[in-house]
């Protein structure tokens, strides 16, 4: 009860407070013009001493999408109109002099169906339009994200355009990767995939000695897309897949880390493109929900500004400044406390902290102004103009309002809000692009004399007497009940620990017993399957003989199976000489109706080889396993070929022993540690991890050999073993 005394009145007091100091602020926002449904952006489109406003709306009853040149009052200029049915234009636009004459160009991507045009939009008298790219994608409508950026590739004096293409949720048939087209010849002049969560910037470096034409910075989303060996994969739950795109096909079926081109959106990283789209230097970040953000604060250094989502993560965040050509880091700053929030932009770093504080650093990692009373909101864009310096806020889940602060992190005018707040430094507007609609406001001084309110000062005094009793109270409180907590929790520490040993202990002791059942369930199937046919009745003698030949054999294949569980020294009961068409035979009418029943087909290449030195047990033990394995591997692909090819051949003083499968095969750490016990590659309760363990212990007893290869199909176990000693000597 008092705690939510507590809580509901800190609430009260700090939304009064709020309220007060938003309403009293020295700036404040006045509207002047409201689009309905619009989204909104600015550039000198008319006249290069003008700027002018573009617009973007969906007029659903003319089935039309409208973008819209107008003047700073919104006067209309001209217009492209699009078919509402089938495509829509992104508000992702790039707004940009293209060809330096003084007029911004737009591009503007058109979204269709099945692919995105990037439309060229510029003002001759009259907006014309051209598309200079076509991205074909499997579903553009899923929220891409598109970056552009501007670098001299060739030797003409005009820009081409870096495009870089993002899938914010990727799937099989995902395009992530920087396009490089020639914006003159409407060209595709290079391709860079890459499965990295994309942050682009390109160097606006004229020196032409300089080979590196953009700078990309990925963050850690763990979306489940990798690149690697010129192929795409994407992780499910159930698998990897690889697939191809319209532009990559598929050149390998596995994930390769070390592969020079891989890439993957669970990785933060920093990375250089030269002008032809190949990597020059490539930095890792972090993993698991870093997130980056950088810029090129001049011709030959890059700062980038590293932060870590995930709230369990205990590193505190940092700012690193990177050598543009060659990737050496320069310096590094490692903060003190937990960043939430990190942006790099007009050449210096804000950086937002856990406890709400603030602080700004210049391009040297140098402190230029800090505020430890900060608010929910993410201070996000540090803005220059012909005015004064100030910093713009995004509002937050849970917060309507956009603030505004000065040089010293003062906040000087806010904003109710429905969407992010920003600058339009050309027209001096601020602008917020909701839901609903575009909303544009100037920013006006507000007298001091303005600003105070007796009622407000009356409301704040009362919390702050209030708030001060009601501590002292909760205080007395507190204290009694910190020490009970902490002893309860200590007790409870001890018990959860003594539960966990005892789990590790049954979790041992489980493992064991379902290896048991695992190699006991298919000689009790075939022993119940045979007693059934006998008491039928209907069998006659030479079938019931068959039977209790089938019960016999099931029943010692048990009895070995038991034994190998108490395996610790070689059985001097049983004849180390083994016919191996005898024991494969015998497994077969055991086992081989198993297989047959899940469509596998066994395809045995024996030929006329000697008997082996070995016994019979421990040969249907070594088939036995290797002929499992086999089948759980098809079984875990569920699709393709069914099948099992057990081939022989003989050597000078041994026999090679092939078991070939179309399965799943084996993952790189699986083939380094094949076998070791308990190690599997099957889903919890349905693999011990035991069976290549015991075949590598019964091999060992008699000189043999095995090795674990993957083919193109699935994996090939290939063992060795002596011809028996006796067979060796009569030949000689």
């Amino acid at each position: 009860m008092c705690r939510w005394l507590k809580i509901s009145f800190l609430l009260f007091f700090f939304s009064i407070v709020l309220r007060a100091q938003f309403e009293y602020t020295p700036y404040k926002f006045v509207q002047k013009i409201y689009l309905e449904n619009h989204f909104v952006s600015e550039g000198y489109i008319i006249s290069p001493d003008t700027a002018s406003i573009i617009s973007i709306t969906e007029q659903k009853e003319q089935k039309k999408v409208e973008l819209r040149v107008s003047s700073s009052d919104y006067l209309f200029v001209d217009n492209v109109l699009m078919n509402y049915d089938s495509c829509t234009i992104s508000t992702q636009m790039s707004i940009y002099d293209l060809d330096n004459d003084g007029l911004d160009e737009i591009i503007a991507p058109v979204i269709y169906n099945d692919r995105i045009d990037f439309l060229l939009i510029e003002y001759q008298n009259y907006l014309t339009e051209k598309v200079i790219f076509s991205l074909s994608v499997n579903a553009p409508k899923k929220f891409p994200y598109i970056n552009y950026s501007f670098a001299n590739l060739d030797e003409d004096p005009n820009d081409e355009l870096l495009l870089s293409f993002t899938e914010n949720y990727p799937e099989a048939g995902s395009v992530r990767g920087i396009f490089a087209v020639d914006i003159d010849s409407q060209k595709l002049l290079w391709y860079y995939p890459t499965a990295f969560y994309m942050i682009p910037s390109y160097t606006n470096n004229r020196n032409i000695d300089s080979e590196i034409s953009i700078v990309i910075t990925s963050s850690a989303v763990c979306n489940g897309l990798n690149f690697s060996n010129e192929t795409f994969f994407f992780e499910k739950d159930d698998g990897v897949i690889p697939y191809s795109t319209n532009y990559t096909d598929v050149e390998s079926t596995v994930i390769d880390t070390h592969a020079q081109d891989y890439s993957s959106d669970s990785v933060a990283v920093i990375s250089a493109l030269d002008k032809k789209g190949k990597k020059v230097w490539e930095k890792k970040l972090g993993d698991k929900f870093v997130w980056v953000r950088h810029q090129i604060v001049n011709d030959n250094k890059v700062i980038a500004g590293v932060y870590h989502r995930n709230k369990n993560d205990k590193l505190n965040g940092s700012v690193h400044i990177f050598d543009i050509d060659d990737g050496e880091e320069l310096k590094a700053y490692h903060f003190d406390k937990k960043a939430r929030y990190i942006n790099v932009i007009s050449n210096c770093l804000i950086v937002n902290f856990l406890d709400n504080s603030l602080e700004v650093y210049d391009d040297q990692l140098r402190l230029i102004v800090e505020s430890q009373n900060g608010s929910n909101n993410l201070a996000y864009s540090y803005i220059r103009n012909n005015k004064r310096n100030f910093i713009t806020d995004e509002a937050l889940s849970g917060n309507n309002f956009s603030l505004v602060r000065n040089d010293q992190l003062e906040i000087e005018a806010a904003l109710k809000t429905e969407g992010d707040l920003t600058y339009f430094p050309k027209t001096d507007l601020f602008c917020v692009n909701s839901d609903k609609g575009a909303y544009l406001y100037t920013l006006e001084y507000v007298p001091w004399y303005s600003r105070i309110s007796n009622n407000t000062l009356l409301i704040i005094l009362l919390s702050v007497a209030g708030l001060i009793i009601i501590l002292l109270i909760l205080w007395s409180f507190t204290m009694s009940i910190a020490t009970k907590k902490i002893k309860a929790q200590k007790e409870e520490i001890e018990k959860t620990t003594a539960k966990l040993i005892e789990s590790e202990k049954l979790a041992l002791l489980g493992t064991i017993a379902g290896s048991v059942a695992h190699e006991l369930n298919s000689p009790l199937g075939a022993i119940k399957n045979s007693a059934q046919r006998l008491l039928s009745g209907k069998l006659n003698d030479a079938d019931q003989k068959t039977n209790i030949d089938l019960i016999h054999r099931a029943v010692n294949s048990s009895s070995t199976l038991i034994q190998k569980f108490l395996y610790g020294s070689n059985p001097k009961d049983q004849s180390l000489l083994a016919d191996l068409h005898e024991v494969f035979n015998d497994w077969k009418i055991i086992f081989g109706k198993q297989f047959e029943l899940l469509g596998i087909s066994i395809i045995a290449e024996i030929s006329n080889i000697p008997p082996l030195s070995i016994s019979k047990s421990e040969l249907n033990q070594v088939i036995h396993n290797l002929m499992t394995n086999a089948k759980d591997s098809i079984m875990e692909k569920k699709s393709g070929e069914k099948t099992i090819i057990f081939k022989t051949e003989e050597l000078k003083d041994s026999v090679q022993i092939s078991v070939t499968d179309s399965g799943t095969g084996f993952d790189k750490e699986m083939l380094e540690r094949a076998f070791e016990p308990f190690r599997t590659s099957k889903e919890t309760g349905k693999g011990t991890g035991l069976g290549l363990w015991i075949v590598k212990q019964i091999l060992d007893l008699h000189n043999g050999t095995i090795k674990i290869t993957n083919n193109p199909t699935g994996s090939t176990v290939v063992i060795n073993l002596q011809i028996s000693k006796q067979v060796i000597d009569e030949k000689a």
